[in-house]
């Protein structure tokens, strides 16, 4: 079971998957609690202010209305305070319905003497003053103050039940009430209260603690779909890589909904297919290598054992074949190290400015012989103001000597092979146009590749060992350009090179 579960592991199975799904599952979970606790704590919050600011202004209100009423009272007793707490505190508590429930309260006379006080909370005097309250007015002199402030939290029982303070706070602790005093017949009507702010944000909160917990698992529920849609193709992204460390190219990852997750697989599976083509042609290569290599090997073995089991004499007639076939091994490993050094980058380049049509006569000069002796017409048609060219002359005549011998060898008799050079966009395009017996459309793609030659029996004889494309457009491309073919069965075939242009 143990090794089962670690081959799984290893494979990108189930447990990976399952611990990626609750990674994301948690990161998600922390990111909910974070939201949705920020969320209900600045709610909170704004309704704390938004009730509060409420009822100080009806407390305000309320001061107001009561500063008639008193300045009555204080008339009606002969202008004396007497009395006047026993009185407000029964008009403050008229079923618990005034604003006044939630406020304790100072009256000073105009001495400046507290002649009542009451409330749930205890008010400093010293850090009251008189602009706070409201003026009791009586024929147009002061006769005390008024002052009604909201309490921010549930009343004191120890001052709610004291004899001398009244009892109309009891309420708000849902604790026995003792009987409420009688109310003055000359009561005015007073607004109604709100609900006190304490109690309300408890409501609230528990509101919103509801509501929270059924966004929490409705989002919490989305989280679980989402790493699950994430993690899996993840997960299969994983297996594939492990796969492909293994040794094993042939993978594919299927696309996935999320488009990051696709894009990536998409890439995934293109560097794949790319690893995939790259160790094929290294197997190609390798094989195509051994068959170079084992034919005239084979030549030389067979020439010298020959020699000297005296099958041969040792002439330079038997002699001269066997040193043809060391040329032919020390040409194939030089194309073959000039090959990989431009491939890797590595390979030296001795630029200078060029003019394409010495270039061009250069190598007509250096192939005309053979011509000749092919019966093959090879011309030279390049514009007077063509600009110049930074290449290495060498290289780049190797580079048209390989596509002008490859194109006589397909010529037929009585045939021709033009180059050829125009400006184009910046470009010089260098043309190399034969009329020969063309290039099949599948094999057209593969003309560049190593050891590609058109006979695929891979014979010995006549066709070299198919590495003049592949060098010529290495080279090309160590000089910033670009190379092509296009080309007709029985047509002829069209070789361009397009290489920078000097302005």
């Amino acid at each position: 079971m143990k090794g089962l579960l670690l081959h799984r592991c290893k494979r990108g199975g189930a447990p990976t998957r399952v611990r990626l799904f609750w990674q994301l599952l948690a990161t998600f979970a922390i990111l909910i609690a974070f939201a949705v606790g920020g969320t209900t704590t600045l709610n909170s919050l704004t309704f704390r202010q938004i009730t509060g600011r409420n009822l100080e202004r009806s407390v305000e209100q309320l001061q107001t209305v009561l500063a008639e009423p008193l300045a009555d009272y204080y008339v009606a007793h002969a202008q004396s305070w007497d009395g006047v707490q026993d009185w407000l505190d029964a008009l403050l508590q008229i079923e618990s319905a005034a604003p006044g429930a939630f406020a304790s309260y100072i009256i000073v006379d105009a001495g400046g003497q507290i002649v009542a006080e009451g409330g749930p909370h205890s008010l400093d005097p010293v850090a009251l003053s008189t602009s706070t309250g409201t003026p009791i007015m009586v024929d147009a002199a002061r006769v005390g103050t008024f002052v009604l402030l909201p309490v921010a939290g549930p009343s004191d029982p120890r001052r709610a039940f004291a004899p001398e303070r009244g009892t109309f706070f009891s309420h708000s602790l849902r604790l026995p009430t003792p009987p409420a005093k009688k109310v003055p017949a000359s009561a005015p009507q007073l607004p109604v209260a709100p609900a006190p702010p304490w109690e309300v944000e408890r409501q609230i909160g528990r509101s919103f603690m509801f509501v929270a917990l059924g966004i929490g698992i409705l989002t919490l529920g989305l989280a679980v779909i989402i790493s699950r849609r994430i993690s899996t193709p993840l997960a299969r992204l994983t297996a594939a890589a492990r796969q492909v460390a293994a040794g094993d190219l042939r993978v594919e990852v299927p696309g996935s909904s999320i488009q990051e997750v696709d894009t990536l697989a998409r890439a995934f599976n293109r560097m794949a297919s790319n690893l995939l083509h790259s160790d094929q042609l290294r197997r190609n290569m390798t094989a195509d290598i051994a068959h170079e290599l084992r034919t005239p090997l084979t030549i030389i073995k067979g020439k010298l054992e020959g020699i000297l089991d005296g099958i041969y004499p040792g002439t330079p007639q038997h002699i001269a074949p066997v040193l043809e076939e060391a040329n032919l091994l020390e040409r194939l490993i030089d194309d073959l190290r000039l090959l990989s050094l431009a491939e890797s980058g590595q390979l030296p380049l001795h630029r200078e400015e060029v003019e394409v049509r010495d270039l061009l006569e250069t190598v007509r000069a250096g192939f005309a012989a053979e011509a000749v002796r092919q019966d093959v017409q090879l011309k030279v048609d390049v514009p007077r103001d063509l600009p110049v060219v930074d290449v290495d002359a060498q290289r780049m005549q190797q580079v048209l000597g390989n596509l002008v011998a490859n194109s006589l060898r397909h010529t037929p008799r009585g045939g021709q092979v033009q180059l050829s050079a125009v400006a184009v966009d910046h470009l010089v395009r260098i043309l190399v146009h034969d009329s020969g017996t063309g290039i099949d459309p599948e094999e057209l793609p593969h003309i560049f590749d190593r050891f590609w030659r058109g006979d695929r029996a891979r014979s010995h004889t006549g066709s070299g060992a198919g590495l003049g494309l592949a060098i010529a457009r290495q080279l090309v491309e160590a000089h910033g350009g670009h190379i092509s073919a296009a080309s007709e069965p029985g047509r002829g075939t069209l070789l361009t090179i397009a290489l920078p242009a000097l302005s």
